[in-house]
């Protein structure tokens, strides 16, 4: 799967880097400092800017539409909604502070799907007609507005090509790392891995990125290439069944229920994902959701 993806995001991640290139020259030059050209460290503040100019949205705008309250609220309604479901909030639970509230997440799914239920439900929130329920500013009470939110859904994939490319050369490097039978260095690899397939690098700088890379060493070891493959059965489960079937349907919210979520790690995460498309899982719907597809 990655081997493909790369192939299709590398026009779109060297696009994308030539446009940062070209906004970093305009912006050094425009404070009377030379070009030594674009690098890692470079890249979080100039997609941040490049986004602001834009789409002419700024993320701290945005972020009064959110207070933690009210999307808490309107993630739960959604959620007992599509599974029907009727949640009911402990009363003085035995916990250190009163303002702690207890969640419980899954447990016993493979690696490789375990988060593709958190990941589908982030679909939901790209749909106007769902954020406009619960996203109110919170000192006015007003809704979104739709011009808003039209200019975040335009803005959904700005970036997606070297996005999805990092993602790429970190699964590279986890597999590479764990099936090498020879000694790695793993400074070396980690940075020409982020060079050549994440495009970016850090020039002649001796850096030790691998250090913030902690999924190496934890329960992802060998497993991170997961977070792209849960994300693209993610996309076909949403488009498949809740866009196919309206994202308040009540059926595709049982069926998934019943076949994805309360079968958990007692049955191969590929048979539930079956049983609830009908099919095997493909990427189509993936790479329409980052902008690549039809």
């Amino acid at each position: 799967m990655e081997t493909s993806l790369r192939a299709k995001l590398a026009p779109l991640g060297q696009q994308e880097l030539v446009e940062l290139q070209t906004l970093k020259k305009e912006y050094v030059e425009a404070a009377g400092l030379p070009y030594e050209g674009f690098y890692k460290w470079d890249k979080e503040f100039f997609t941040n800017l490049q986004f602001e100019q834009k789409y002419q949205v700024k993320s701290e705008l945005v972020k009064e539409y959110f207070p933690m309250i009210q999307v808490q609220q309107g993630i739960l309604d959604i959620y007992q909604q599509m599974l029907g479901l009727k949640l009911v909030k402990v009363e003085h639970p035995e916990v250190w502070h009163p303002d702690v509230e207890i969640f419980h997440g899954f447990s016993g799914l493979e690696w490789d799907f375990v988060e593709c239920p958190s990941q589908m439900l982030e679909h939901w929130a790209w749909q106007p007609a769902v954020l406009q329920k619960f996203a109110q500013h919170y000192q006015t009470g007003e809704v979104i507005p739709t011009d808003l939110v039209n200019k975040l859904i335009a803005a959904k994939n700005h970036g997606a090509g070297l996005k999805y490319l990092r993602q790429i050369a970190l699964g590279t490097f986890d597999i590479t790392m764990y099936n090498s039978l020879k000694p790695v260095n793993v400074c070396d690899l980690f940075n020409q891995l982020d060079q050549e397939i994440g495009l970016v690098g850090s020039g002649d700088a001796e850096v030790f990125g691998v250090a913030t890379f902690g999924h190496v060493v934890s329960s992802y070891d060998s497993q991170y290439y997961g977070y792209l493959w849960s994300e693209s059965i993610a996309a076909d489960m949403f488009a498949s069944r809740f866009l196919k079937d309206g994202i308040d349907s009540p059926q595709a919210g049982q069926d998934y229920r019943r076949e994805i979520l309360a079968p958990g790690g007692s049955r191969d995460a590929m048979d539930s994902i079956v049983k609830f498309l009908g099919r095997k899982p493909n990427n189509q719907a993936f790479l329409k959701s980052i902008g690549l597809g039809e």
